[in-house]
């Protein structure tokens, strides 16, 4: 299980948002590293749909962060 999701805004144009996402496992260690990856999402006529390779859970877990859900949702 992913713990934290961090993450910042590399670009949000009208058609396309990608950020660097970094996700930190679940572990008793203080100071666990975190993968970093750059994720795209790209508009379509249906809505923002994911580009990124993450599975479905870390898919979830992005869209969830509030910060993420205001950039899709607009």
């Amino acid at each position: 299980m992913l713990r934290k999701v961090y993450w910042s805004k590399l670009n949000d144009s009208c058609d396309k948002i990608i950020i660097k996402a970094g996700f930190r496992k679940e572990s008793n260690e203080l100071y666990e590293p975190y993968e970093l990856s750059i994720e795209t999402w790209e508009k379509e006529p249906a809505g923002w749909v994911y580009k990124g390779e993450q599975s479905k859970q870390r898919q979830q877990q992005l869209e969830e962060h509030p910060s993420i859900q205001l950039l899709l949702k607009l």
